[in-house]
């Protein structure tokens, strides 16, 4: 069974982190957010708060796990997570086709992800978002 949830446990992070051999920024300051399947962390995603911005700094699956197209799951549990604060845009400082895919663009010189058109256009549930 998948959960996705707020990673604390460093240890768990730089495991993950050494045995994908992601890059330096993952090590960075910042809160984690991850994909477990039994006890096994399988995807993790590092996110930021800079001034009044949200920054996704990086997603990532472990090579098993990318067919499974889970980064909107995680990144809909993430945002889930920030829900108290008034935030209408994810950034990214890192262009990716899974970033594309997930609805990041290019907006006014930032890569970044409009929060509404995500969880609308992402979302089965049935409930409509106001305005």
């Amino acid at each position: 069974m998948l959960i996705f949830k707020d990673i604390q446990d460093r240890d768990m992070i730089n495991r993950f982190i050494k045995t994908q051999a992601l890059a330096e920024e993952f090590q960075l300051a910042g809160d984690y957010f991850g994909c477990i399947d039994g006890e096994d962390l399988v995807g993790l995603c590092k996110i930021q708060i800079k001034s009044d911005r949200l920054v996704l700094i990086y997603i990532y699956f472990k090579e098993e796990y990318k067919l499974l197209k889970l980064e909107s799951a995680l990144l809909k549990s993430l945002l889930f997570r920030f829900n108290d604060f008034e935030y209408n845009e994810l950034d990214s400082f890192q262009k990716s086709i899974i970033l594309d895919k997930l609805g990041f663009r290019e907006i006014d010189g930032q890569y970044k992800l409009i929060l509404k058109e995500f969880l609308v256009s992402n979302c089965s549930c049935g409930v409509s978002i106001n305005e």
